[in-house]
């Protein structure tokens, strides 16, 4: 009990002292942080602790634990190198081991540290508001962020989404940072953004991050006079010299190397009770003597097939990347507005008017982004909204149930709030300047 309490008040204070720094830094409010913190907590003690009616399963969050916990057991036998981390399932494990190697074998504060990182998550998006929009982030930010389903339910859980959450606002950051000409900010948003995004999930991640450098490399304005024509040419450059460097680099990154390895991942899957891929006994585990946890997730509800048209089947069957991008097409629908009352019968624990909420909170959040950036008309917002749905794209060719599909689609949520903002901003002003006009006696 003391090492809870103890390790929970250190997670905090540092963590504190951070953020503190930070909003310090950014010129922003804390005002939203300590709500994030507030509400996340709330969250936390209402789904995590056993006894609560709202309690809701570990489930695969229990695989990186137990994880840690054998990384942790091989440092205390003095075996520091035993098992191989990367690549693997990213670094959340190695930082479990790390608070265990503090504090001993302790729950709250892993709850503790993903509580914080949300809050630091926050802040990101509050800065990014600020840099995006010209206005603080008041009321309206913190109620669209933190009304989302999947931002509270897995970002208080002890899966490693909270930290590549963080990942993803960073890079968001770093579009608006170099978007303003803050070079040097930008660069180090990017650079944090990709070291996250990388380290816990280094496929995903890296898809991720190379769309966010594709739209930084077009935002970026050199401060040198150019002419325009060599700018442009540099920025197509830029973008040949970033897609053929990752077509080169995500293969050593991803364990998927054949369409038959994508078509036994999504078997895996489809298989009921199963969401995720962490523990398939038919692919290889790239982590030397990784612990094989069973999955604790039933009745996960699956995604439908995705109907590719029979006149495109045969492009896909020799060509991996090209089977890859039309799944993701045709199942981007299910991806975006799943799941639902209508598309299945429920997440375990989980009712379907929160799974409702989540889809009516998704599309609301992602039609005033929309409605915001066709307003605005520039560069940066038409990336991230691009960023957003190259996400989805991936997510959609090989999650095939609603479990990842939830999570995952989180990743398009964090990128459009900021956005989102900006148009409830737009809308609120429409409306009182109408309001204005009606009231105003006219001039004749």
């Amino acid at each position: 009990m003391i090492s809870e309490i103890l390790g929970t008040l250190v997670i905090a204070t540092l963590f504190g002292v951070i953020i503190f720094f930070l909003a310090q830094r950014f010129g922003v409010s804390l005002v939203p942080s300590i709500s994030a913190l507030v509400v996340f907590s709330s969250v936390a003690l209402a789904v995590r602790i056993p006894s609560s009616a709202l309690y809701l399963a570990p489930s695969d969050g229990t695989y990186f634990v137990e994880w840690g916990f054998s990384i942790y057991e091989d440092w205390g036998n003095g075996e520091a190198h035993a098992r191989t981390i990367w690549p693997g399932k990213g670094i959340w494990p190695l930082i479990i081991a790390t608070i265990y190697f503090f504090f001993g074998p302790v729950t709250v504060p892993l709850y503790a540290f993903n509580i914080f990182i949300m809050v630091a998550t926050v802040l990101f998006l509050q800065k990014t508001v600020l840099l995006s929009t010209g206005r603080h982030a008041g009321f309206a930010f913190v109620a669209l962020t933190l009304s989302s389903p999947a931002l509270m339910i897995w970002g208080t859980s002890l899966f490693r989404e909270a930290l590549f959450w963080c990942g993803v606002s960073l890079g968001g950051l770093a579009v608006s940072f170099i978007s303003s000409r803050q070079n040097w900010a930008g660069l180090g948003s990017i650079l944090s953004s990709g070291v996250l995004l990388v380290a816990i999930r280094p496929d995903y991640g890296s898809i991720v991050w190379a769309s966010l450098l594709v739209v930084i490399a077009v935002v970026y304005q050199p401060r040198v006079f150019f002419r325009s024509s060599v700018i442009l040419f540099g920025r197509l450059l830029t973008v040949v010299s970033i897609t053929g460097l990752f077509l080169f680099v995500f293969p050593l990154l991803n364990s998927v190397e054949s369409s038959q390895r994508v078509d036994a991942i999504r078997d895996y899957l489809g298989r009921e009770g199963v969401t995720t891929a962490v523990d398939a006994p038919q692919i290889p585990s790239t982590a030397v003597d990784a612990p094989q946890i069973p999955s604790t997730a039933v009745d996960a509800p699956q995604i439908p097939s995705n109907a590719t048209p029979l006149a495109l089947e045969s492009l896909a069957e020799n060509n991996v990347y090209v089977k890859l991008v039309l799944e993701g097409v045709f199942g981007l629908p299910a991806v975006w507005w799943g799941a639902s009352a209508w598309s299945s019968p429920g997440l375990p624990n989980l009712s379907e008017s929160v799974l409702l909420f989540g889809v009516l909170h998704f599309v609301f959040v992602a039609t005033l982004a929309l409605v915001y950036v066709v307003r605005v008309r520039r560069v940066a917002e038409l990336g991230i909204v691009f960023t957003s749905i190259a996400a989805s794209l991936v997510v959609a060719s090989l999650a095939t149930n609603f479990g990842i599909a939830l999570r995952f689609r989180a990743v398009a949520e964090i990128l459009l709030i900021p956005l989102a903002v900006g148009g409830i901003n737009m809308v609120a002003h429409q409306i009182t300047s109408a309001v204005k006009s009606f009231r105003s006696p006219s001039d004749n």
